[in-house]
């Protein structure tokens, strides 16, 4: 799981051990996030954007350190999202060409 996941998740859990009934919902309007595109991103469906990162860092508070691997994270996923979408158009490509 990414850093972002793990430190996303940590904090829904810990809200959720604090109040039982505490909602995803709730995690997102917190965040400044949609309820739908914070449940895209926990099911990896939908990358979380630089700019939310930058605004989740703030406020959850993290600390210098993990806000640049929360960031650097969040990067990593992009370029690896990126680079399986040009290996599948590669790919597609190849089989056209030879076939």
């Amino acid at each position: 799981m990414n850093f972002h996941l793990q430190i996303l998740t940590r904090e829904f859990e810990k809200r959720r051990t604090r109040n039982a009934r505490y909602s995803l919902r709730a995690f997102a309007s917190f965040l400044g996030l949609h309820p739908s595109a914070l449940s895209r991103v926990f099911s990896t469906k939908q990358p979380l954007s630089p700019k939310s990162g930058l605004a989740v860092v703030q406020k959850l508070a993290l600390d210098a350190d993990e806000a640049r691997q929360f960031l650097q994270s969040i990067v990593e996923e992009r370029l690896q999202r990126e680079s399986n979408k040009l290996g599948a158009v590669i790919q597609a490509r190849m089989n056209t060409v030879f076939e």
